[in-house]
């Protein structure tokens, strides 16, 4: 008994700090050696900063079909700490003043969208990751855009760099 105590006390000290600290602006910092990479192409608040390319991307709310959800606490889905879609739930609705709570947790798209179709959670994708099985949930406060941009770290790119980002352009 104690131990299902303190899950949910720990449980409820995320949801704290997340619903604390989601209106504060932070710049996270990363830190890594993700070997030999020229070209990323990576998630992120419109116009960041520069870019070799990049593309606007749609969030929308998204529940299971046929999913019948009460008003509030709102149970989420979400990724980790630092990703935009967290960021963006989380802050439109406390600007909402929309009550919420961590229902799931996962660094997997596949993983999110599994909660979301069973049942126990309620998310924020990109159009292109909605599924058959997913209802756009339009009873929450509309959401502004990311982006999907290709960046590089190096100072000049060859030919077969430069033909790559070329074809992304234009797909």
């Amino acid at each position: 008994m104690l131990a299902h105590y303190a899950r949910r006390l720990l449980a409820l000290s995320r949801e704290a700090e997340d619903a604390l600290t989601s209106d504060v602006a932070l710049e996270p910092v990363r830190i890594g050696v993700p070997g030999e990479v020229e070209i990323a192409l990576v998630k992120r608040e419109p116009g960041s900063g520069y870019c070799l390319a990049s593309w606007p991307e749609s969030l929308v709310w998204v529940k299971g079909e046929g999913v019948e959800l009460t008003d509030e606490p709102v149970p989420l889905a979400l990724f980790p700490p630092g990703c935009v879609y967290r960021q963006r739930a989380i802050r439109s609705l406390d600007k909402a003043r929309r009550r919420w709570r961590v229902a799931f947790g996962s660094h997997s798209l596949t993983g999110i969208q599994a909660a979301v179709s069973s049942g126990p959670g309620v998310s924020v994708l990109p159009t292109t990751a909605v599924l058959p099985e997913h209802c756009v949930w339009s009873d929450l406060p509309d959401l502004p855009p990311t982006e999907l941009a290709l960046v590089s770290s190096v100072g000049v790119l060859n030919a077969a760099q430069q033909a790559l980002i070329e074809f992304l352009r234009t797909e």
